[in-house]
């Protein structure tokens, strides 16, 4: 056990990975509050099974109509999906621990903190590789948003952490320090929980104020103030490879360690990002489920359209709000586009006033039988669905697997 005492109270809200594996770092009594389409569901910690067990159901409520008395005193920690806007958080805000503060109360050895709209987590994953390469001190912790929850850092020793933090996670960083934050690029994202594309950028900017050192683009949508000594600026445009070789240039000299230069040429990629199997009838399959948002698939289709004529691109999920349109103008007269789920009707519309035709399907399930016995040759059916997942799939990662799995004679 790391956190607490024997006679403390720790309410979960959400039942997602992090409260899932964080469950046996802390002492005392353990409870988790879910929201489902039928109420709230109440689960205690079973330590001897190691399980959360459904303990009561308050049917027909939600966080915002629950009497929250009766939880009261205990210490609150809420995922970063449940909005610190709504009503109730106003009861319980006294009472919350962060999950941040909580990981930098662990750990305090080096840290980098990584953010932006897109590739961030390719950048976290490769940052961490370098970083392990370079300190040769053993493992570096990669967690956060992609990767382990960041309470899961408790169970080992590490000789330093990457963490990628979506800006539900920096718009709730209170107290912990920091020794590096990198922005990797700012664009509207997330339009279905912030008011503006100003909201959600100030919550991506709040990460850098706790870090010692940042690295910004150099064409950022925000003003943003620091004194030189302490930023790192980069053209917007540049590669993953020459972002990260000015930030290890400055940490060889802060962290003392010896740039090796063939490492860069060593970046690992990440699964579900642009990964690519062929069909036997010579037709292209590529998985960039990662991609959740209109930069993200945008980016996708500018690099595959000049590797192939005709590209069949899958768009849907749940939709994060952005503007589809600009997805619309980047197709080819030779291009297609075919929806799914619950975006579908929203995305189709975008479409249709840019004036490009699309093909709808209720699920994802059902645009791929369709195509199965479809594809020619010339084809690449291209899943970039500029959407969250959550209509079908418990995350990107599985519906990324279900897309290649559905062609089983891929490889």
């Amino acid at each position: 056990m790391v956190f607490g005492h024997e006679k403390d109270r720790w309410i979960f809200l959400g039942l997602g990975k992090t409260t899932r594996v964080s469950a046996r770092y802390f002492n005392g009594e353990l409870l988790c509050l879910f929201e489902t389409a039928k109420g709230v569901d109440e689960f205690r910690f079973d330590r001897e099974a190691n399980e959360w067990v459904l303990s009561l159901q308050f049917s027909e409520e939600t966080f915002d109509s629950l009497e929250w008395q009766g939880y009261k005193p205990s210490s609150f920690i809420l995922s970063p999906g449940i909005d610190p806007r709504r009503a109730f958080y106003a009861q319980i805000q006294s009472f919350e621990v962060r999950e941040m503060d909580l990981f930098r109360q662990f750990f305090r050895g080096r840290c980098i903190l990584v953010t932006g709209t897109n590739g961030k987590s390719s950048l976290a994953a490769r940052a961490a590789f370098l970083l392990e390469k370079h300190l040769g001190e053993g493992p570096v912790f990669l967690g956060g948003n992609f990767g382990r929850p960041m309470l899961d850092i408790c169970g080992n020793h590490f000789a330093a952490a990457v963490l990628e933090i979506s800006s539900f996670q920096a718009e709730r960083l209170k107290s912990a320090q920091f020794d590096l934050g990198v922005l990797l690029n700012l664009s509207p994202d997330h339009l279905d929980r912030y008011a503006t594309a100003q909201q959600y950028y100030e919550a991506k900017l709040r990460l850098l104020d706790r870090c010692a050192l940042v690295a910004i683009p150099s064409d950022l949508p925000v003003s943003y103030f620091r004194a030189s000594e302490s930023l790192i600026k980069f053209e917007s445009e540049s590669s993953q490879r020459v972002i990260l070789r000015s930030l290890f240039e400055k940490l060889s000299k802060i962290w003392n360690f010896k740039l090796q230069e063939d490492l860069f040429d060593q970046l690992p990629n990440l699964p579900h990002r642009l990964e690519r199997k062929q069909l036997e009838n010579g037709a292209w399959i590529i998985n960039d489920s990662k991609a959740t948002n209109v930069e993200s698939t945008l980016y996708a289709l500018k690099q595959i359209q000049p590797e192939f004529s005709r590209i069949l691109l899958i768009l849907g999920g749940k939709s994060k709000g952005g503007d589809f349109s600009r997805i619309a103008s980047m197709l080819r007269p030779s291009d297609e586009a075919h929806l799914y789920g619950q975006a579908r009707e929203e995305i189709g519309a975008s479409f249709e006033r840019a004036g490009k035709e699309c093909l709808k399907y209720k699920s994802l399930s059902e645009l791929l039988k369709f195509f199965q016995s479809k594809l020619k040759a010339e084809d690449c059916l291209l899943l970039a669905p500029a959407c969250a997942s959550f209509d079908e799939f418990r995350n990107y990662e599985e519906r990324g697997r279900f897309f290649f799995e559905s062609f089983p004679k891929a490889s």
